[in-house]
């Protein structure tokens, strides 16, 4: 297919959020995308001078990747651009030779080019593929890692499909909610935590003295209970306590809250006075044994 136009791409990326231009020389820009929400990342690299071999005129000039050892919502996040960029910049994909995993490269740069990278001679023609087919490769792919990730013995930190898309849903939604309530409540991140001793990771929110808040759908809050001292001055303590053990103490206070995450439950301003007591009786595991692990270091898996 015919290369694309340099300064209409950089036009493009440059009017959708979360991305930003990297002039990367020689009038090749890379543009990263990044959102500080979800933690998701992925780019698309232009390279104005082709320095290839044998093109065929099938090179647009533009690469497009993301990493297959993370969460599945990398994936539908960063498609979902590719699948948009095609049809609005009219272009067809060229799977590339060296898309494939390479179990030998023990580095793992794996990284999944769904346009065609600068070398090698392309088998295929170019097509047009949908959201569900670039996904399917991005999938076989993260497979592929995870296999050989377990034959080489390696660690990884897996969470279920299901709760990193549940932990996704939340965290795009969390702004909407927070301008909805508006700032006399607090609507908290999703962060995994684990114990040192385990490789289980567990959903995780911190609600600190009682605040009006949202509580998502999570496995443990992390508390911060402030004490004030007999003779003055405060004392503040941070404890996990198990969702279920806060609910069991804390639902007769808190509402179901309507949004598209699952079991999100909130603490209205009008209740925090009636639940302020209970809060500071609760009772939680101390953090020595826990350690904060990102969803960027996280495999997802069904």
């Amino acid at each position: 297919m015919d290369r694309i136009d340099g300064k209409k791409l950089k036009r493009y990326f440059n009017a959708l959020p979360n991305f930003r231009t990297v002039d990367n020389g020689e009038k090749n820009y890379i543009y990263k995308y990044y959102n500080s929400d979800t933690k998701v990342k992925f780019s698309f690299q232009y390279y104005d001078e082709l320095k290839s071999g044998n093109h065929n005129g099938k090179f647009t000039g533009l690469v497009f990747e993301v990493r297959c050892d993370k969460p599945h919502f990398y994936a539908i996040e960063a498609v979902a651009y590719v699948e948009r960029a095609c049809r609005e910049l009219k272009m067809t994909i060229v799977p590339d030779e060296h898309s494939l995993f390479n179990e030998t490269n023990s580095s793992c740069g794996d990284e999944l080019y769904q346009e065609v990278r600068v070398m090698g001679n392309f088998k295929k023609e170019s097509r047009s593929y949908s959201f569900d087919e670039l996904y399917e490769i991005w999938r076989m792919l993260s497979e592929k890692f995870i296999e050989s990730s377990k034959k080489n013995k390696k660690e990884l930190y897996t969470i279920s499909e299901k709760v990193s898309n549940d932990i996704w849903k939340y965290q795009r939604e969390k702004y909407v909610i927070a301008d909805i309530l508006g700032d006399d409540y607090v609507v908290p991140n999703i962060f995994l935590m684990k114990r040192k001793d385990k490789n289980i990771l567990y959903r995780t929110v911190t609600w600190k003295d009682c605040r009006a808040q949202i509580i998502p759908n999570c496995d443990y809050i992390l508390l911060v209970q402030t004490r004030k001292k007999m003779f003055g001055g405060e004392e503040k303590k941070v404890s996990m306590i198990k969702y279920g053990e806060l609910i069991k103490h804390m639902n007769r206070f808190l509402e179901d809250y309507n949004c598209k995450s699952e079991k999100t439950k909130i603490l209205t301003t009008e209740m925090v006075e009636y639940g302020i007591y209970t809060f500071d009786l609760l009772e939680g595991e101390g953090l020595s044994n826990w350690k904060r692990v990102g969803i960027e270091e996280v495999v997802s898996v069904k």
